[in-house]
């Protein structure tokens, strides 16, 4: 198992019935997650997932000890969208899209993790966008 699929089976036995998966960092990911960051060099380049029906989508960090950067509540979550983002060397890639209540362009995009210099195709990102969606329901998302 790869080192990104490690971290994800740690994360999803230590909070099952959450979902969990490493995602890409883009552009307008990094910025949301640096201001939460001050202990940390950089934004790591496959941040982890885990949405869990009570509290909400979490950004973690992996490695030996994966430690949580900052939690999304559901109440700050307007809609689950998915769109397109430039990632790298200005390529597009379909993104699932964190509308937030607290500005109408407040958005949080990101990507599920694709192997190699592949992107996520359109079916994978809507389909991560469902499952959020189901877990978030109760919540009316």
């Amino acid at each position: 198992m790869s080192g990104a699929g490690r971290r994800v089976a740690e994360l999803q036995d230590s909070h099952p019935g959450a979902l969990v998966v490493a995602v890409t960092r883009t552009p307008e990911l990094r910025a949301a997650l640096s201001p939460t960051m001050a202990e940390y060099r950089r934004v790591p380049a496959h941040p982890l997932v885990v949405a869990e029906p009570e509290s909400g989508v979490a950004f973690w960090r992996g490695g030996r000890r994966p430690r949580q950067l900052f939690v999304v509540p559901w109440a700050r979550i307007a809609a689950i969208e998915t769109g397109e983002r430039r990632a790298a060397y200005g390529v597009k890639v379909p993104v699932v899209e964190l509308h937030l209540t607290d500005a109408p362009d407040a958005v949080i995009p990101f990507a599920p993790a694709s192997r190699g210099l592949s992107s996520p195709t359109p079916e994978q990102v809507a389909a991560l966008a469902t499952a959020l969606r189901a877990i978030a329901d109760p919540h009316g998302r």
